[in-house]
This record gives C-alpha cells, structure tokens and sequence, in this order.
C-alpha cells in the first residue's frame, strides 16, 4: 500500500491532498502543499548546512 488510512483515525497527507482536490478545496490543498514543500526545504537545507 502506498497511501491509505483508517476511516475517522488516520489520514496520510497524500490522501487529505487527493480527497480536498475532489472536493474542490483548492485553497486547503495550496495550504498543504506549500507546508510540505517548505518543510522539504528547511530539511534539506539543514542537512546540506551541516555539511
């Protein structure tokens, strides 16, 4: 499985995306991607300060 989740315990970030994209919630999905890209970026960019 790649992505899935328990109905009304869990949701994988993948799924939220996908279902607020059906739902047309395009300013959640915005919020989302954003974080998970700016959250890539702060990592990446600690681990090649590090260096």
């Amino acid at each position: 499985m790649v992505a899935g989740n328990i109905p009304v315990k869990t949701q994988t970030l993948s799924i939220d995306i996908y279902d607020a994209v059906q739902a047309n919630r395009m300013n959640e999905v915005h919020l989302m991607v954003l974080t998970i890209t700016t959250i890539f970026i702060l990592l990446v960019t600690t681990k090649f300060l590090k260096q």
